[in-house]
């Protein structure tokens, strides 16, 4: 497992490179077959639980804070958490309050008293960064978070944020939690999703600012592994719509290339892509079996250099 360290507010720490998502994927398992998942991600290394509060009907976070109590491992976990979800639509929720109302709920489910990963989830351009940056400095100021980053925010947005948070020596956004993978998609794929798309401007923004990226969609929903295996004729409709792509079959031959000579799967090679790059990542996955988190955890645990990472991306 790769491991890289985040600049905490009340001490540094090390997060894996692998963090396991426990939202919609594992929404149908029982309390003990996640547990038995949370185990083995544990066992192999891997020390991020991304959630938030209503994950799963709230389940996800539940099950999370009673797995580390049985386990007595709390000081060995990572709990990544979000607030401020709103729905398209709906209008935002980016308060002092809100964010202390889905703090303080997260704790209570998580039976917990801190949170390692605090992230505040969707933006509203209309608000403006002072105010919301000075909320976030309230929750932090409670000493129950040791680290902020934001979700599904422009680059622009992120840095304006961090330039009135440097400037008046508070604190900012560590890390962005965006799509992000080797296959880039099409553009339906952010309608769809209302996400926010890596793209070569943002990655370059990133790199030169000292902002890591949680990547969620990271292997591109197995774009490469069911084309390697499959072919095109393998995708389902809605697979080709978000990831066929002239580029991304330009992709997928340097992918082959790559297993070849390594004796890697496309899935490592899809994953490495993001633990491997020059960019500090973290890639979000999630399984609902132990033979299928195997796979992936094996796959991330491929290596390559930076340069190898950017030729697998080259067109």
């Amino acid at each position: 497992m790769k491991y890289f360290t985040v600049k905490g507010i009340h001490g540094d720490f090390e997060i894996s490179k692998v963090a396991f998502g426990t939202g919609s994927e594992i929404k149908n398992l029982s309390r003990g077959e996640r547990f038995e998942l949370f185990d083995y991600y544990y066992e192999m290394g891997g020390n991020v639980l991304d959630t938030a509060p209503g994950y799963c009907g709230g389940t996800s976070e539940k099950d999370i804070g009673a797995w580390m109590k049985e386990r007595g491992n709390r000081d060995k976990i990572r709990i990544s958490t979000k607030a401020c979800h709103a729905f398209a639509g709906e209008p935002s929720r980016l308060t002092l309050k809100d964010m202390l109302e889905d703090l303080n709920l997260s704790l209570s489910q998580l039976d917990t008293d801190y949170i390692d990963l605090f992230w505040i989830h969707n933006d509203d351009p209309e608000k403006s960064v002072e105010e919301i940056i000075d909320a976030v400095n309230e929750v932090v100021a409670t000493g129950k978070v040791n680290a902020v980053g934001c979700s599904n925010w422009t680059i622009d947005r992120i840095a304006a944020a961090n330039k009135y948070a440097k400037e008046n020596g508070k604190v900012g956004f560590f890390a962005n939690q965006s799509q992000w993978s080797l296959a880039v998609p099409n553009p339906d794929y952010a309608v769809a999703y209302n996400a926010i798309v890596m793209d070569e401007k943002s990655y370059n923004w990133y790199l030169n600012n000292d902002v890591a990226v949680f990547a969620f969609s990271s292997v591109a929903q197995g774009f490469f592994s069911i084309v390697e295996k499959g072919g095109v004729e393998a995708l389902s409709e809605r697979s080709r719509g978000f990831w066929l792509s002239d580029d991304n079959l330009v992709r997928l031959e340097h992918v082959k290339d790559f297993m070849k000579k390594n004796n890697v799967s496309a899935a490592g090679a899809a994953l490495g892509y993001i633990t491997n790059n020059r960019l500090p990542g973290v890639a979000i996955t999630s399984a609902t079996g132990k033979e299928i988190l195997k796979e992936t955890l094996t796959a991330a645990d491929t290596t390559m250099t930076a340069d190898e990472a950017d030729a697998l991306h080259t067109v």
